[in-house]
């Protein structure tokens, strides 16, 4: 009987090990499979992020370009919300050389002082060397609570700078 109880208690304290080395196995392959898909959403997230900053510093560009063949734009709302549906981005400001939004899609907008805030005031290089171009990271903006894209590029035309505001929708559902 004693022998009976120690083969069993042998047994029982063998498979216990056994199976703890082949969960905590199985758990620490698991992680680093887990560890292995972060890595490489991160790098999708980078990539994807580059990517859609240089496909909206693009759009910018080509705002501000056709500012400059068309100065009827400046100020026309209708143009402006025309131009904005056709580059499919959210906002378009025209900011004068001493930071303030002159004329915007967005007519709440229109009179702010981009110094004003640390955001906005980080696109005030632009006016001093017009061949900076900035392409924010996406971030909250605080005014809507939601996640915008801004892009800033110098204006061809006149002092001063365009803003481009997008929704980076493609990247807020990867997120």
């Amino acid at each position: 009987l004693a022998a009976l109880a120690i083969t069993i208690s042998a047994i029982f304290l063998l498979q216990t090990v056994v199976t703890r080395k082949n969960n905590e196995s199985s758990s620490l392959s698991k992680l680093e499979e887990v560890k292995g898909k972060m890595e490489s959403n991160a790098q999708n997230i980078e990539r994807l992020t580059e990517n859609l900053s240089q496909d909206n510093l693009a759009k910018t560009r080509a705002f501000a370009d056709m500012l400059a063949m068309d100065s009827s734009i400046y100020g026309n709302a209708d143009k402006l919300n025309e131009i904005k549906d056709r580059l499919k981005v959210n906002e378009l400001h025209i900011i004068d050389e001493n930071g303030i939004i002159t004329s915007s899609t967005i007519d709440a907008y229109i009179g702010f002082d981009m110094k004003s805030g640390e955001q906005s005031n980080a696109f005030m290089v632009i006016v001093e060397d017009p061949s900076i171009e900035i392409a924010q990271e996406p971030q909250v903006n605080v005014a809507e609570g939601i996640v915008m894209q801004y892009i800033g590029v110098a204006r061809t035309d006149a002092k001063g700078f365009v803003q481009v505001g997008v929704r980076p929708e493609v990247l807020e559902e990867m997120l």
